[in-house]
């Protein structure tokens, strides 16, 4: 057995916490993400030079097509992952930031999202949902209705 080499990396990251009634938006991840058919919160990495706020706001506009704006203060994550595939360890922080969003819901083209959707909370125990997203929606909501 051979040990890998892992190349380690941080990846910084904004993302949008949106409601509308008791469903959330979020956006599936698609074939070319390392994360294929699991449901995030939309958004995504912050640019060298990028102030976290317009990636969150450029991130949520590609995935979603929605413009949304910050309404309150973030929460912040910090994790370690493997990713097998890439022989990678990703440190995630990521800044998960209330919102407000407006304008026509639509689908990213050949991103590394492929649908976005309002989903009733009752509905994500049923879901592949990344982790990072289920805590955000408990701190900002509280738990997911049973």
């Amino acid at each position: 057995m051979t040990d890998v080499e892992w190349e380690e990396r941080t990846r910084l990251a904004s993302y949008g916490v949106a409601a509308s009634g008791d469903a959330v938006l979020l956006a599936r991840s698609s074939a070319i993400s390392d994360f294929a058919g699991q449901w995030s919160l939309p958004g995504g990495g912050v640019d060298f030079g990028e102030h976290p706020a317009d990636a969150l706001a450029r991130e949520v506009a590609e995935e979603t097509g929605l413009l949304a704006t910050i309404v309150g203060k973030p929460l912040i994550l910090s994790d370690v992952m493997e990713i097998p595939a890439r022989s990678l360890r990703l440190h995630h922080v990521r800044l998960c930031y209330p919102v407000h969003v407006k304008g026509e819901l639509r689908h990213e083209q050949h991103g590394t999202t492929d649908v976005a959707a309002w989903v009733p909370r009752r509905e994500l125990r049923d879901m592949q949902v990344l982790e990072f997203t289920r805590k955000a929606l408990i701190k900002f909501m509280g738990p997911e209705p049973a």
